[in-house]
């Protein structure tokens, strides 16, 4: 058996923020796949979904979204 396959992760007593491309295929979008990414995080589960699909996020023009919506998130959490 492979690592990945034996590799349980353990919840963290923290907020998680999610990123999804709106083009991502449903088995990586859908409620299991959500639900397991909810169960990381004790503090709940931030989804943010995105235009552009998971190969093309990190590039143009995609990216300038991501960066942006980053901000945002970063400058809520300052003084909490």
């Amino acid at each position: 058996m492979g690592a990945m396959k034996r590799y349980r992760p353990t919840p963290l007593e923290t907020r998680g923020i999610l990123f999804l491309s709106q083009e991502m295929t449903h088995e990586l979008r859908g409620p299991k796949a959500i639900q397991r990414a909810r169960s990381l995080f004790t503090a709940g589960l931030e989804i943010v979904t995105l235009p552009g699909e998971h190969l093309t996020l990190l590039r143009e023009p995609y990216i300038r979204e991501v960066a942006a919506r980053l901000n945002e998130i970063l400058t809520s959490m300052r003084g909490k």
